[in-house]
């Protein structure tokens, strides 16, 4: 089967055609199902153009897919469907740039973030390698802005850091959010924070002056809550609320991941929803049945179950029973906490989140359900006090992603022996929607932003000399970032062109000579037809002589013969490439050539190797 080697690369370089020019993009699909949707948001080397998920009731979707068995026999499976791609980054272009307008679907910040953070986010300390976008923390001092409620300032930290944030650049109200992570450090030492959230787009995550009033609420009831300040709350009411406008608004967290190490060899993920306004003390939505579902607290390697944090709302229930209750003053973080382990940090792992507007919101890694929050678990109440709070919402406002890097000791304290420089890998974030639900946009007809934005800038941006912000208008698209021709590759693809010319001006040449010294012989050979024939019989023979010597001895073939050779019959092993080669010299004979009418030398042309009238001349080969 050797001849048929030459055969296969052709055909791989024709499928490789086909399948570019011929198989249907993630973005024609898009296009063929909602045609007014904006493709370019899907990067064209994703691959994975749709995600199968359960949708219907917990109960319902028990034996799908990566969820626990049913609680009995089920005579159908659960009814799936496919969700298509909306958004994607595969991070495969090393000329990123994420600076301040640079990028259409993110910003690295120039920021210190607002959680008592001991690390500065700075753009240089965010880049594309390797197919992945890199988020390095190093033990280097650095000086930012910090957005405060009074105005900017200047601020310094011990370390550096980066984020990535796609603030009022994508946004997507409800679908399946997933990001392929490799996380930083190990799991030994405490201290990083590394987190990928989305927020509603009316609040900037960060920039203090935008997200007052609007983070994290989700709220569309005209009360007390929404107005005033409440005696268990910082909150001075909701910004934009059901009173003061036609719906409430605001800028509630998804939080996709948190991880942190707070004993070693023991990391944790926390995956939260933080809401407002807050209830009152005495009340939790742990006691909303069917609110909440932990499907793999029995994991041996997960046990997943309630966040444990004890934040300032937590009570005593029936002076016996301390209820911890995660959160803040200005939160409820209702959040839930897995074990993970030294594969987390050392592997890619997929997070993934399922969110369904004013019903539920899923978790997962690497497809498995490990928590669900739905819409009873938000249900408002009355405390033994009669405080009150309404329902919450799971959101309903247009979120935009974020992805960052933290160190803080409020969070995992920070190990004097953490691992230094360290970075957060993310293989690639995606977004599918379904097929009949396709709704992205940060200024939608229903929720708004731009104009509110534009009339609150100041709010949004740095205003601080020595560093660049941008606010842009979520309606248009910004720089897709195709790669920019670098001046080491400008240089090697004119130089390339120039050998290139160079090369063909020289065989162009050679061909000319060629074609001047057949033609000139062609002229000579007119003027004798008799001793042209002779010499053309002559150089047949030699040339037959010489076809005959590369039989006998394929190591004296010209390179290009040998190669064609070698692809035709395979390489030949060393040890039998002059089998067909004698010790002795090859003898070959020519026959005599009949004699010239006239003198060879009047024509230029020998008529004969040497030998006279009927001799016959020798050759020896070897």
């Amino acid at each position: 089967m050797a001849f048929l080697r030459p055969c296969l690369f052709p055909f791989i370089i024709i499928a490789f055609v086909i399948r570019t020019c011929f198989a249907s993009s993630c973005q024609d699909i898009l296009k063929s199902i909602s045609p007014a949707s904006n493709e370019k948001w899907i990067d064209s080397d994703s691959r994975e153009c749709t995600k199968t998920k359960c949708r219907l009731g917990y109960v319902d979707c028990l034996g799908a897919n990566g969820w626990p068995a049913p609680y009995g026999e089920r005579q159908v499976a659960p009814k799936t469907e496919d969700m298509v791609l909306v958004f994607s980054d595969e991070f495969s272009s090393r000329w990123r740039n994420f600076g301040p307008g640079k990028d259409a679907r993110w910003q690295a910040l120039d920021l210190m973030y607002v959680n008592n953070d001991a690390a500065m986010f700075r753009k240089s300390a965010v880049s594309v390698r390797g197919g992945n976008a890199v988020i390095t923390a190093s033990k280097k001092e650095s000086e930012g802005p910090y957005s405060a409620p009074w105005g900017d300032q200047l601020a310094t930290a011990k370390y550096t850091s980066g984020m990535l944030q796609g603030w009022n650049k994508f946004c997507f109200t409800g679908g399946y959010l997933e990001a392929r992570i490799k996380l930083p450090g190990d799991d030994q030492h405490g201290g990083f924070w590394p987190a990928v959230f989305t927020l509603g787009n009316l609040g900037r995550a960060g920039y203090l002056r935008s997200t007052e009033g609007v983070w994290p609420f989700s709220y569309d009831i005209c009360d007390d809550n929404a107005l005033n300040k409440q005696n268990w709350t910082d909150h001075k009411g909701q910004r934009i609320n059901r009173c003061n406008s036609t719906q409430g608004r605001g800028a509630p967290e998804i939080d996709l991941l948190e991880v942190g190490v707070w004993e070693s060899s023991k990391p944790e993920l926390s995956t939260s929803f933080q809401v407002a306004p807050v209830l009152p003390q005495g009340l939790h939505w742990l006691d909303n049945t069917g609110g909440v579902y932990y499907p793999t607290y029995a994991d041996p390697t997960l046990y997943s179950g309630p966040n444990g944090w004890a934040g300032v709302n937590s009570y005593m229930q029936n002076a016996t029973l301390f209820r911890p209750r995660p959160g803040s003053r200005l939160a409820d973080a209702m959040s839930a906490t897995h074990k993970l382990n030294a594969s987390h940090f050392n592997d890619f792992y997929v997070y993934g989140i399922d969110w369904a507007p004013r019903k539920y919101l899923r978790w997962y890694i690497n497809d498995r359900l490990i928590y669900e929050l739905n819409a009873i678990a938000l249900k408002g109440g009355t405390n033994g006090a009669n405080q009150t709070v309404g329902d919450r919402l799971i959101p309903v406002d247009p979120q935009y992603i974020n992805i960052n890097l933290a160190m803080s000791d409020s969070f995992a304290p920070i190990n004097p022996d953490i691992p230094l420089p360290s970075s957060m890998l993310i293989d690639y974030v995606r977004v599918y929607q379904a097929r009949n639900e396709i709704n992205v946009g940060c200024d939608t007809a229903e929720f708004p932003s731009q104009a509110y934005i534009d009339a609150h800038v100041s709010d949004y941006k740095i205003s601080l000399n020595g560093f660049e912000d941008f606010v842009g208008d979520s309606r248009v698209m910004g720089p897709t970032m195709k790669a920019q021709l670098p001046i080491a590759i400008i240089v090697g693809v004119t130089v390339s062109l120039s050998v290139t010319l160079i090369a063909a001006t020289v065989l162009g040449f050679c061909i000319w000579r060629r074609w001047k010294k057949t033609k000139a012989q062609a002229e000579l050979e007119a003027k004798d037809p008799k001793a042209a024939a002779a010499a053309a019989e002559r150089r047949r023979q030699e040339k037959e002589a010489r076809w005959w010597e590369e039989e006998a001895m394929p190591g004296r073939r010209r390179w290009w013969v040998r190669l064609a050779v070698t692809l035709w019959r395979g390489a030949p092993a060393a040890n039998t490439r002059h089998a067909l080669a004698t010790s002795q010299p090859i003898r070959v004979q020519v026959a005599p050539l009949p004699a010239p009418t006239q003198p060879a030398a009047s024509t230029g042309y020998p008529a004969s190797g040497g030998g006279g009238r009927g001799s016959v001349s020798t050759a020896v080969l070897g």
